[in-house]
């Protein structure tokens, strides 16, 4: 037992001392990638999958598209946008801090047949792990405010016009 939590803390710091970063310049753009499954959710199978393009317009904050798609037994929503992002990368560390937000048209079908859209307000934080110069694996925190209910609730056939959500996801610079 003593060796195995030895071994796990070696790799954490190796892990941590091994992390370089992308110079997340003026100029720099990120194509970044996130997804979630859930084939255990109140509404059976729950699916989400985003994808973004930024782009550096000064050293650290980016601009640029965002498209995102949800799906489970209750509610299909697209929404798409577009955001900007404060990247803290005068931390000196190979786990980069962010916060972002972002406005978002979202279109909601619901599987009974009716359907709405609506504007949406997105705001995230989270951080960015860099596993190569140009290779990063982000966590990040999500929280949409939605102008009518497209967001299904976990325990109940209701919808509502907020969501909140964890993401992992991959980025790369370039």
């Amino acid at each position: 037992m003593i060796r195995r939590t030895l071994l796990s803390m070696v790799a954490v710091f190796a892990l941590t001392c091994m992390g370089s970063r992308a110079a997340m310049e003026e100029g720099t753009k990120e194509l970044a990638l996130t997804g979630a499954v859930d084939f255990d959710s109140a509404f059976d199978t729950q699916a989400t999958l985003g994808v973004g393009l930024g782009y550096f317009v000064a050293d650290g904050f980016q601009l640029g598209p965002i498209a995102n798609f949800f799906y489970n037994d209750l509610v299909t929503t697209v929404t798409l946008g577009a955001f900007a992002e404060y990247n803290f990368v005068n931390v000196d560390s190979p786990v980069v801090p962010f916060v972002g937000a972002g406005a978002l048209w979202g279109y909601g079908d619901l599987e009974d047949g009716g359907d709405d859209n609506t504007v949406i307000g997105s705001f995230r934080v989270g951080g960015k792990y860099f596993v190569a110069e140009n290779w990063a694996i982000a966590l990040t925190g999500v929280f949409d405010v939605a102008a009518d209910d497209i967001y299904a609730e976990d325990d109940e056939d209701d919808l509502q016009d907020t969501d909140w959500r964890i993401e992992l996801g991959i980025r790369t610079y370039f």
